[in-house]
């Protein structure tokens, strides 16, 4: 910075007149005696520090604008001497050239930039003015993207996916939005969007600067909401809704703590609340259609691990949202009764009433009627099970499965999931009903549901283990030829998977994942931790849990895996039931209904006899 001289630390009256100040306070003699106002004197320590901003960028610019200037007179002259060492250019060649070059305009900096090599004459005819030229450079290096733009570039190609063999995708409305015309609310939508995706950036690479700008970028977003909310003309935008869902997904990114799940819930309550003020005419409309599609699955998870109801409002209009479009496409009619279903196990899984005995029996006729939706599943949206050898070592379990699409395996795990609550629920109803006087629940039914129960979480917690393989890129999806997506419901996964096929076998982690297209690794956080912090789950289990979620979080930056892993490694070796075998169950069992004088009603364990079990409880509610 150049030498300005000393600062006068006089007032401005005195600068102004050039006399000297006797610095006196609260006013200086000098003002004093001229009866003039005295405004004080300026602090020295701003005077230390001088706002050079504009002026380096304009001798930045000129300086880049003599280098162009430079630059292209240097290959003008090489030009004209490679041109007179092939063929001699004629006067009136050259002097066209000259003033080709005179006319031209100086070059801005960012044309500077740019203006690092110019095509040879060779490529361009002798004709054409040198401004032409200058036009088809080509980059030295490829221009780096802005933090903003890679922290929308993250979430994007980690969390936005378009429909394929399912009715929906996800988030697949963002780039149309993000594409969309300046308006009002577009800054908010871009601003939620990067504080989201720079979130799961930082916590990816572990980078504190990245962080502090994605809080940045998230205050900002909050701000920016406060203003739309303020007119209900853009508060009921689709954009407005959209940042705000996007400022949940922050939450759900940086996560805390598990108390952290109600900051996301307070982002979906405030979700809610437009939803509610944009009604029903919102759903009329096919971005409108798309977005509540996306929220309420949101709504769904997030309930889920809050321990929360779905807004009854919300499952109203979800229900309405039912009725709107096709309800012809392949598979609508099946995922619309599962998520019925889903959102009816929230329910019974939230009922605090104290009839313990009406409780436990909708509970156990509601997963009835879940395991017959498994049923009738697609075909297509099926699984192939591959066993592995006993030393395979990178897989909890003897087998994995291959899926046809991500959101199935997602759809089938949430289902799992809800499953595993259900009967974690049951088992804890029977523990309370057996230990009040007189009990609830007489020893059979104890005994019946126990085994029951148990045997569903078993086989939930082996089948969500085995869809992580296809989830973290260890083995592809297939591939699904172009003429069987126009008939769906006559193939199946088995004629389009060809278990000899090598490709199948087991990678390592992250060997088929696709740097543009969403893994889904981040549907699998919940229903992992769900299965491991069952009380009959196992130390070995629960390690290797706790090791895919850290991997899931290097990966696509989703803090609450790292959150609920250190909750699973602090609790290892600790777990109610852990320990048990099913066979050790059954045994323990037969030995106690013996003692009871029922011994005669103890099945013998099979892993797939919970319809049995399941079928001999009813017998013993109705009677």
């Amino acid at each position: 910075m150049p030498n300005v001289g000393r600062p006068s630390k006089g007032c401005q009256n005195c600068r102004d007149r050039k006399v000297k100040c006797d610095l006196k306070r609260p006013s200086c003699g000098q003002c004093i005696r001229s009866g003039k106002d005295c405004h004080g004197y300026r602090d020295p320590l701003e005077m230390m520090f001088r706002d050079e901003n504009d002026a380096v960028a304009r001798r930045a610019k000129t300086k880049y604008q003599e280098l162009a200037r430079t630059r292209v007179k240097r290959q003008q002259r090489k030009r004209q001497q490679h041109q007179g060492e092939s063929c001699p250019s004629t006067p009136s060649e050259t002097s066209e050239t000259s003033e080709t070059i005179e006319a031209s305009p100086t070059p801005s900096s960012e044309d500077a930039n740019r203006l690092m090599s110019v095509q040879s004459p060779s490529a361009t005819p002798p004709q054409q003015s040198l401004v032409h030229r200058v036009r088809n450079v080509s980059p030295a290096r490829a221009l780096e993207p802005s933090l903003e733009d890679q922290g929308v570039g993250f979430f994007i190609s980690n969390y936005v996916q378009g429909p394929s063999l399912v009715p929906r995708g996800h988030f697949d409305f963002l780039p149309e939005l993000l594409g969309q015309g300046p308006s009002e609310t577009n800054p908010l939508l871009r601003t939620s969007v990067t504080a989201a995706g720079l979130a799961g950036l930082a916590i990816a690479t572990k980078n504190n600067a990245i962080m502090k700008k994605a809080r940045e970028q998230y205050v900002a977003a909050l701000r920016l909401t406060n203003q739309a909310l303020q007119t209900r003309e853009t508060a009921i935008q689709d954009s407005t809704l959209v940042s705000v869902i996007m400022l949940g997904m922050y939450e759900g990114f940086w996560f805390e703590s598990k108390g952290s799940i109600r900051s996301w819930s307070k982002h979906n309550n405030g979700a809610c609340a437009l939803i509610a003020l944009r009604g029903k005419e919102q759903l009329l409309g096919k971005l409108g259609h798309r977005i509540f599609q996306q929220f309420y699955g949101v709504l769904l998870l997030v309930a889920t691990q809050a321990n929360t109801r779905v807004p009854r409002e919300m499952t109203e209009f979800w229900e309405a949202n039912t009725q709107i479009g096709d309800y012809t496409v392949f598979g609508k009619q099946w995922t619309t009764n599962m998520i019925r279903q889903m959102s009816r196990a929230l329910d019974l899984i939230q009922d605090s009433s104290d009839d313990l005995a009406a409780i436990v029996k909708a509970t156990v006729e509601h997963d009835k009627c879940l395991e017959e939706i498994q049923k009738v599943v697609p075909n297509i949206w099926q699984y192939e099970k591959v066993w592995l050898d006993p030393d395979a070592g990178t897989l909890y379990g003897s087998f994995y499965h291959v899926y046809v699409d991500p959101w199935i395996a997602e759809m089938w795990n949430n289902f799992r999931s809800i499953r595993i609550l259900l009967h974690k629920r049951i088992l804890g109803h029977l523990v309370k009903g057996g230990q009040q006087v007189p009990p609830v629940f007489t020893a059979g039914m104890i005994a019946y549901q126990t085994l029951a129960s148990r045997d569903v979480i078993y086989s939930a917690a082996a089948d969500t283990c085995a869809t992580v393989p296809q989830v973290i890129g260890q083995i592809p999806y297939p591939s699904l030829p172009d003429k069987a997506r126009n008939d769906l419901g006559s193939i199946s996964i088995s004629s389009i998977y060809d278990p000899l096929d090598p490709t199948f076998k087991l990678r390592p982690p992250g060997t088929y994942l696709h740097p543009s297209k969403p893994t889904g690794m981040h549907q699998l956080i919940w229903p992992l931790y769900v299965t491991a912090s069952a009380e009959i789950g196992f130390s070995d289990h629960k390690r290797w849990v706790v090791g895919i979620l850290h991997y899931i979080a290097s990966q696509i930056g989703a803090r609450q895996a790292i959150v609920l892993a250190e909750e699973l490694r602090q609790c290892v070796g600790d777990y109610g039931f852990g320990g048990y075998t099913p066979e050790k169950m059954c045994a323990e069992l037969t030995a106690y209904l013996a003692a009871t004088h029922i011994s005669d009603a103890a099945p013998e364990y099979h892993p797939n006899s919970a319809e049995a079990y399941r079928t001999g409880l009813m017998t013993v509610v109705q009677d």
